[in-house]
């Protein structure tokens, strides 16, 4: 009878601790909001596809979702929030040289479709969000989020600043920051919100930041 009732009170104290952790992550705030929203995963072969090939896919695609009358907006990203897959690495400030990039300053990368920030509910901070005059041929954007901003612009408007992925002696392509998000929380629930950079999907952007094929399309009904 000891070993039950002890046995009953490490189940109930492991059960409470459960629900307690539970509750306090029903109140952490992601940054966006997912409520209705649908996500459909799409990818085109880079072997078979040029890259303006994908890219008038992805903007034909996005302009009929966008036309059904129980769609509200349509957005997209590489990778979705909260799913721990990210890239990222090493960038330099303009006006901050780097020798290398062991003593660069490092972000996540995500690369997102015009109205992505609207569709997931992500507030827009500072500046302004992607336009379709954000693409190839137009002076190069990117967003960041608010640690990003904190951390590498600190008491600072970052808006109009530029950085480059390229760093040490590499001649830079620098990226003009249009805009600054809220912090979304992409490693999960506990964990805090990393710097991260955000640049235009349909931007033909293989000299700057590598070739991205895929999709997680975002359409929340009416």
């Amino acid at each position: 009878m000891v070993s039950e009732v002890a046995l009953s009170l490490a189940l109930l104290i492991g059960a409470g601790l459960m629900l307690k952790s539970f509750v306090r992550m029903e109140r952490v705030d992601p940054g966006f909001r997912a409520e209705k929203v649908l996500t459909v995963w799409t990818i085109l072969s880079a072997a078979k596809y040029a890259p303006q090939q994908r890219a008038a896919f992805y903007q034909q695609a996005w302009q009929r979702i966008q036309t059904l009358p129980s769609v509200k907006s349509v957005g997209a990203i590489d990778n979705l929030p909260l799913s721990g897959i990210h890239g990222g690495g090493p960038f330099t400030i303009e006006g901050h040289p780097t020798e290398s990039d062991a003593d660069a300053p490092s972000a996540y990368r995500c690369v997102v479709s015009v109205n992505y920030f609207r569709t997931m509910g992500i507030p827009l901070l500072r500046g302004r969000e992607f336009t379709q005059r954000d693409r190839s041929g137009t002076p190069t954007a990117l967003i960041i989020n608010e640690t990003a901003a904190h951390r590498y612009w600190p008491g600072q408007n970052p808006v109009g600043n530029h950085l480059s992925f390229t760093t040490g002696r590499t001649q830079p392509t620098w990226l003009e920051i249009v805009g600054v998000v809220k912090d979304v929380l992409h490693d999960g629930l506990e964990l805090p919100a990393k710097s991260t950079i955000y640049l235009p999907f349909l931007y033909n952007h293989h000299s700057v930041y590598g070739n991205r094929g895929g999709a997680r399309m975002l359409i929340p009904p009416a």
